[in-house]
């Protein structure tokens, strides 16, 4: 399940014998006060009421899409070790599960005879992986007032050819 409050999104994952709950948004603003007001104050505190915490995690997530170098001759990269996260939003399971998908292909082409490093890459590809490369909305778009307008123009550019 997941939530939006004030300052970015948070989530509930049941699990067994245990809740896994997290925040998350961008910039710096999230800390473990932030993590615990948002257990107190938010939907999810009736559901957790009279539940104790065993653990606090945290990890910086890569939001600018897959890394530079996704393979090594012996590693594959995939998930968010390999940046596979949805710029903006964080989304990553799915191109988790994805990414995992591809190097397991890329592995079972590699035991036939292709290098594992460009058979990784070719099915990141064929995924549509590698096009998170390109997905920089948000940094580029909104980089300066001037890129903002000119995103603007375009749209009303492209609207009018809709007409």
């Amino acid at each position: 399940m997941y939530y939006f409050f004030s300052y970015g999104y948070g989530w509930l994952t049941p699990l067994r014998s245990a809740v896994k709950v997290g925040i998350g948004g961008l910039g710096s603003a999230f800390s473990r006060r932030s993590l615990d007001a948002f257990i107190k104050t938010s939907p999810i505190a009736e559901k957790l009421a009279g539940g104790k915490i065993v653990r606090y995690e945290a990890h910086r997530i890569p939001m600018q899409g897959p890394s530079p170098t996704i393979a090594t001759k012996r590693v594959l990269f995939a998930g968010d070790a390999g940046g596979f996260v949805f710029p903006g939003t964080g989304e990553g399971i799915y191109y988790a599960i994805k990414s995992g998908k591809a190097a397991a292909q890329a592995v079972a082409k590699a035991m036939q005879g292709d290098p594992l490093t460009e058979a990784y890459e070719r099915e990141a590809h064929k995924a549509g992986l590698l096009s998170l490369r390109e997905v920089n909305f948000l940094e580029d778009t909104l980089a300066s007032p001037h890129e903002a307008e000119r995103y603007v123009r375009r749209l009303k550019k492209l609207a009018r050819g809709f007409q």
